[in-house]
């Protein structure tokens, strides 16, 4: 059947000389996966730059229920992310958001709330004109209550470290494996209190910031089976280190 949704870009692979298949998460169907002809073709109602990471689209498909390949029979770039994609920073920042986003949005099940958290973040980091260092951090931090493990909010001077098998915070520190330290700690709940479009508020140097990255991912690999490592984390540790 021919539908219509909306769609953010994951990622994209060379499917032809004139083809793509790219992965999606739709408004209305979750993840999906879709193969594009005929990009290159003059009069295709598909043009290769409507997929660049984390665009948004207005799409048609011909959906089928339980198919792993869906046909894509238009794209329409609702808003180019002219100062994400160009600002070599913002650019860091939309690929490893893309690549967290591919390994933790495994489900196909469409969930509304998530599309919008993720489309309104993404237009607020086109938007945002300086100050956003650890609009990623946030972002991370906040997608976890959609992902269903939202930490505990308990963050105290009674319970100071965060434990990530626990998903709250503890009295102690048990090891280096299982929990942030104090400053780590008090910084995780400080992200958790902010959206990633006020993120820039934290003042935290470099090392603060690649070091509470870190322990964030060790939270996600924990929680989310086949996780693995994130090969655009070095390429964001290296331009924010300049």
């Amino acid at each position: 059947m021919i539908v219509k949704t909306k769609a953010i870009v994951l990622n994209k692979v060379k499917y032809s000389d004139s083809g793509i298949i790219v992965n999606l998460y739709t408004q209305n169907y979750g993840r999906i996966s879709a193969i594009v002809k005929g990009t290159r073709a003059r009069k295709s109602n598909v043009k290769s730059y409507a997929f660049e990471i984390l665009n948004i689209l207005n799409i048609e498909l011909d959906y089928k229920v339980n198919r792993n390949l869906q046909t894509l029979r238009e794209a329409v770039l609702t808003k180019p992310l002219y100062q994400t994609h160009l600002h070599p920073e913002k650019a860091a920042i939309c690929f490893f958001i893309a690549e967290i986003l591919g390994k933790s949005l495994i489900e196909q099940e469409a969930s509304p709330e998530i599309f919008e958290y993720i489309s309104s973040s993404i237009n607020e980091l086109e938007e945002i004109k300086v100050e956003f260092y650890n609009f990623h951090l946030s972002f991370l931090v906040h997608l976890l209550s959609f992902l269903g493990f939202k930490p505990s909010q308990n963050f105290c001077n009674e319970t100071p470290y965060f434990n990530i098998r626990e998903g709250m915070f503890l009295p102690i520190f048990t090891n280096d494996n299982d929990s942030f330290d104090i400053n780590q700690s008090k910084l995780f709940n400080e992200l958790s209190f902010i959206n990633p479009i006020d993120s820039g508020k934290i003042k935290i140097n470099n090392t603060a910031r690649r070091e509470i990255l870190c322990k964030i991912l060790e939270f996600y690999r924990f929680h989310i089976p086949g996780f693995g490592n994130i090969k655009s984390l070095n390429v964001l540790h290296e331009l924010f280190n300049t």
